[in-house]
């Protein structure tokens, strides 16, 4: 068996995440993420303002750091056994990207979904936010 992915969707896009970035998953109810050792970010409104879901109870993808945990809330999780083939950025284009958050792109349903990696933008967060 191949890399485990998840497949996570926020209120306007979907992204496939590597499912060993994430240490655990949980759905939460909005004032879940009230704990000071949790840092809770919105996956969509990370990438755009307008990407905000409005659903009260959203999941949570735990990617622990040093002394904090970063929560990326989304709308929705679905784990992908046999995901499509990555296919790499090529490099002109990752040198004009402002971080390299974004692994390369794999085809689900005909239409591209960006991989990201959610340590790397984990570990970018929680350094913004120090």
């Amino acid at each position: 068996m191949g890399e485990l992915h998840l497949l996570v969707r926020t209120a306007r896009r979907r992204y496939a995440i590597r499912r060993d970035d994430v240490f655990g998953i949980h759905a939460l109810p909005a004032d879940a993420t009230s704990d000071p050792a949790l840092l809770p970010i919105d996956l969509g409104t990370l990438f755009d303002p307008g990407d905000r879901s409005e659903q009260v109870r959203q999941h949570g993808l735990f990617v622990p750091l040093r002394r904090k945990q970063v929560v990326f809330l989304v709308a929705q999780i679905d784990l992908v056994e046999q995901p499509p083939p990555l296919i790499l950025l090529p490099p002109l284009l990752q040198a004009q990207l402002a971080q390299p958050w974004t692994l390369g792109v794999m085809m689900f349903d005909d239409e591209p979904v960006i991989q990201l990696d959610l340590r790397a933008i984990a570990r970018s967060v929680l350094a913004d936010n120090r």
